[in-house]
């Protein structure tokens, strides 16, 4: 990584994703991205409801996180946070997708949930090897 060097933008983790994916998975996946470009990116993990998944990222170095609980323990929470130098947010911040959230129609979604839809979306041209049914009328 080069010293001192920014990105214009950064990352913020999907909802929840402390506890789900885990903060060492976060903290290496920015760095690798770090790494692959060169620079410093700002990122956040968001905790979800959960002050324990949140005071784990802080003691494991996480300077930005997401908390939606309840007043008191997030002032609490907080504390370690200002104390670390950190910054915590009570709400995630606003931010665009770059991805587009998958729908019932989306094939790895079909399939499972409902399994391949032999009449579905059409843009779905992967060989299917399972048994197909119709899932729509």
């Amino acid at each position: 990584m080069m010293e001192g060097a920014q990105a214009g933008f950064g990352f913020l983790s999907a909802p929840g994703a402390a506890g789900f994916m885990g903060v060492g998975w976060w903290q290496a996946l920015i760095a690798a991205l770090e790494d692959s470009a060169g620079l410093a990116f700002w990122h956040a993990l968001d905790c979800g409801g959960s002050a324990a998944y949140a005071l784990g990222a802080v003691r494991m170095g996480q300077k930005c996180a997401v908390l939606q609980a309840p007043i008191p323990q997030f002032n609490a929470v907080k504390a370690v946070y200002t104390q670390e130098s950190g910054v915590l947010f009570h709400a995630r911040p606003p931010s665009f997708h770059l991805i587009p959230s998958l729908c019932h129609t989306s094939s790895l979604v079909g399939y499972f949930t409902d399994g391949y839809c032999q009449s579905s979306d059409p843009e779905n041209k992967l060989p299917d090897t399972r048994q197909k049914k119709d899932c729509y009328p």
